[in-house]
């Protein structure tokens, strides 16, 4: 929010989160920076247990013992995260970053009509990004891939839809 200049301001961001899976629940710090780089560090009943992290050009994690290289298909999801606009980058520095973006027709959902926005990144990975007509933010997003493809790789259609600012 604020415009080109307000988020190509933005450097770097740090977002405490809560993490809760069927058995588990963890806390997290995710870390991200331009050009392009994050890192998650997990913590478990206050003890440092894992982290994950792409530095622009490969992705590693570390889970009590050795840092290992992740897997192409790690590397590739971790990108995605920092690529994708909302938490660095804004819809207008997509292009000039090798990505397209296609208006898609008019859909009304939950009696909101969007502009639904259809993001192809360079690798082919594709998402749609919504934008509500009432005040012109990205709110919604879908999209079909793993929810971490290192813990199950089949990819899944998130369930209805992430909402942003609501």
């Amino acid at each position: 929010m604020g415009g080109r200049s307000a988020i190509e301001a933005v450097q770097s961001i740090e977002v405490d989160l809560r993490i809760v899976g069927a058995d588990f629940e963890v806390d997290g710090k995710y870390r991200a920076a331009r050009p392009g780089r994050m890192r998650i560090d997990v913590l478990a009943g206050g003890k440092h247990v894992y982290t994950e992290a792409f530095d622009g050009d490969r992705a590693w994690q570390w889970k009590g013992a050795a840092i290992e290289t992740e897997s192409s298909e790690a590397t590739a999801a971790l990108r995605h995260g920092v690529e994708l606009p909302g938490k660095l980058f804004g819809v207008h520095e997509l292009r000039q970053r090798g990505h397209r973006v296609n208006l898609a027709m008019r859909e009304a959902i939950d009696g909101t009509n969007y502009y639904p926005l259809r993001i192809t990144l360079a690798d082919g990975y594709t998402t749609t990004l919504y934008v509500d007509t009432n005040n012109w933010l990205i709110t919604r997003r879908r999209d079909v891939r793993p929810l971490h493809v290192d813990v199950d790789p089949q990819p899944r259609s998130n369930p209805g839809f992430l909402i942003f600012g609501r």
